[in-house]
């Protein structure tokens, strides 16, 4: 577990943080707060989760069920987008990355060449994941990798 050690370099992006007795430096994007506390940034978030969905096989995944569940009944059985809802797969992805999930939620496994199709679609919807995260988990996650 990584724990902050209170005092921030003069340089706002560089953290340190003690595991094991270890220092580590961590350079992160972040921002000062009023209480010179770091906060890391919704760009750097956003990087980040970009970078899972399209790099991570169990964030791609996850990510496909999770925006599948943000379908509407409607469109996960006829497989297309019919609501502006703002949450859900694009009207130009419901048809494949909705039969995608169909097929990961029956047979557990996407093909090479699906997942390597789902991995290209799925770091567009990193608005939709991030804004259902545990933002304190999020943020353990980029500090620790």
């Amino acid at each position: 577990m990584f724990v902050q050690t209170g005092a921030i370099t003069s340089n706002p992006e560089q953290m340190h943080f003690i595991l094991g007795g270890v220092i580590y430096f961590r350079t992160l994007a972040c921002e000062q707060t009023n209480n010179n506390m770091a906060k890391i940034t919704k760009k750097a978030k956003k990087e980040f989760v970009r970078d899972k969905l399209r790099n991570d096989p169990k964030w791609t995944l996850m990510a496909l069920l999770k925006i599948y569940d943000f379908q509407t009944a409607d469109e996960q059985q006829f497989e297309y987008t019919s609501d502006a809802n703002n949450v859900g797969f694009t009207g130009a992805d419901g048809e494949i990355l909705t039969s995608f999930a169909k097929g990961l939620l029956k047979y557990r496994t996407l093909t090479e060449r699906q997942m390597a199709i789902t991995k290209n679609k799925m770091p567009k919807y990193w608005r939709q994941i991030l804004n259902n995260t545990n933002h304190e988990r999020l943020e353990a996650m980029m500090i620790a990798a």
